[in-house]
């Protein structure tokens, strides 16, 4: 790929002649949780909505950079001692497994696989997961754990997708630079 990627994260009802004067060409596509039940089975409504909303996208001219599904969100709330301590909500079903554990890291990888493999002809350019660098994403992994999983989702989406470029997104310098 030799072309410059200009793009951003926007709201499914964000004003596309806006993006377009802004030289906009890429949108940055998140993709939930494809799966209700077990890897292979029934696809989710966030899921089929994300992927109608990608093809919206495409049909008005963008590209798409997808983004794997991430694990969970933590935030900061009150500790009790006038301090703030990280609570995690995870966003992962309980079928996936313990996280960090092998069959976590193979079912986000089998996931991955499915991701793109079925977004093949709407998605050339993922990123796996968000920011797996701020303990906001990766919650309750170490940072061995959460290097694992960006490594099993980038192998996911590539043996879904072998053309695909992928590649993580770092918010952070010291533990990204681990990572």
């Amino acid at each position: 790929m030799s072309e410059v990627i200009i793009g951003t994260s926007a709201h499914e009802s964000a004003d596309t002649a806006l993006l377009r004067q802004a030289h906009i060409g890429w949108i940055r596509q998140g993709f939930g949780m494809p799966f209700a039940d077990k890897v292979g089975g029934a696809l989710s409504e966030r899921y089929v909505k994300s992927k109608e909303q990608a093809q919206r996208w495409i049909a008005q001219g963008f590209k798409i950079m997808g983004v794997s599904h991430g694990i969970g969100i933590g935030t900061y709330v009150p500790d009790g001692a006038g301090g703030l301590k990280l609570q995690w909500k995870s966003s992962v079903p309980e079928w996936y497994g313990e996280p960090g554990s092998d069959r976590f890291i193979r079912t986000y990888r089998d996931v991955c696989a499915f991701l793109a493999a079925d977004l093949r002809e709407l998605v050339p350019l993922w990123q796996i997961a968000n920011e797996f660098d701020i303990p906001q994403f990766f919650g309750p992994l170490d940072m061995a754990q959460a290097a694992k999983v960006l490594e099993e989702g980038a192998r996911g989406l590539k043996q879904g997708n072998p053309h695909a470029i992928v590649g993580p997104n770092m918010g952070g310098i010291l533990r990204g630079y681990y990572l």
